[in-house]
């Protein structure tokens, strides 16, 4: 799978080459001739424009919350620096149009697969704004390999590379975040089925058996929450050995197994006669921070795993 980074937003190159075009030109002004033909001057170069087609998978992203966040760069006319897995820059860009193609849906209608089509132009920098838009990402310029410990733009260095030209520890920082991703994604839909067993055992409070089996069920999921959210814990823990941006995101993650494991422990056991207002109240509540403090990773690990593809590390 070949990551590229466009601003913050991560998203896979269809087939790369395929998935990747790109246009470029000059511009030529036509002099007329009396009795002959006209003669070209050459003027300038034309903006490189580029065509990325996008996919976007709940395996290791959030579909809508990437879309959204395309949406408002092109909004804004923000320029942001595209960089290939390779840390090649290809320069600053524009959004100036997206088409977008939902592939699936999970059960609630949110999208888990979808495929965008963006057009960019480059973004020719005044003086001093290149420094911006470039600071803290350690890439590498087009068409230049870098020898081990080379300082490249933004002020980084590559450690010593590997036969492929990739970073070795940047490498396996980037695959522990992608699998960081695709748990992280596993523990929401695990706390969406527990989310869903609470709700249907508060509707059927009528049937206080069927309630209590279904507050029961609940443990599964929110064991395999805790799992989830502890492995995140570790890995991140790792990770910020080299990407110290992830650290903070350590405690959150921790945290969250404990909720998971709180939330674990009210419904295990649960009995006919624990069925009341505050039983629920109190379950709900957890239930609540437990959704949030999940959605609230979604952009932190995103932005890690963007931050590793493009060196933000060195």
């Amino acid at each position: 799978m070949q990551f590229a980074v466009l601003g913050d937003i991560q998203f896979e190159l269809i087939a790369y080459f395929d998935g990747l075009s790109g246009r470029f030109g000059a511009s030529f002004a036509e002099h007329a001739r009396i009795e002959g033909k006209p003669r070209l001057q050459w003027t300038g170069d034309t903006l490189d424009e580029w065509t990325i087609e996008a996919a976007f998978h709940h395996i290791y992203c959030d579909p809508e919350a990437e879309m959204a966040r395309l949406r408002a760069a092109m909004a804004r006319h923000d320029a942001m620096a595209f960089v290939l897995a390779t840390g090649e820059y290809k320069g600053d860009f524009v959004i100036t149009e997206i088409s977008l193609t939902s592939k699936r849906t999970d059960r609630f209608g949110a999208l888990t697969v979808a495929n965008a089509s963006l057009s960019l132009k480059e973004h020719v920098p005044l003086p001093g704004e290149e420094a911006r838009t470039r600071q803290g990402l350690a890439v590498l310029d087009a068409g230049a390999t870098p020898d081990p410990y080379t300082r490249v733009s933004g002020g980084g260095f590559f450690a010593p590379a590997v036969s492929t030209g990739l970073v070795d520890r940047g490498f396996d920082a980037a695959r522990s975040l992608g699998s960081s991703v695709g748990i992280l994604h596993g523990a929401r839909s695990a706390q969406e089925e527990a989310w869903s067993l609470f709700s249907l055992a508060k509707e059927i409070q009528g049937d206080p058996m069927g309630a209590v089996a279904r507050l029961v069920a609940m443990g599964q999921p929110l064991h395999a929450v805790g799992v989830g959210t502890g492995a995140l814990a570790s890995i991140l823990g790792e990770v910020g050995n080299v990407l110290p941006d992830a650290l903070p995101v350590v405690g959150t993650a921790t945290e969250l197994a404990g909720l998971a494991g709180e939330a674990r422990g009210m419904v295990t056991g649960v009995s006919v006669d624990d069925l009341c207002s505050d039983f629920f109240m109190a379950t709900q509540g957890r239930m609540t921070e437990l959704e949030r403090g999940i959605d609230g990773l979604h952009p932190e690990i995103s932005r890690l795993a963007a931050l590793a593809a493009v060196r933000g590390f060195v």
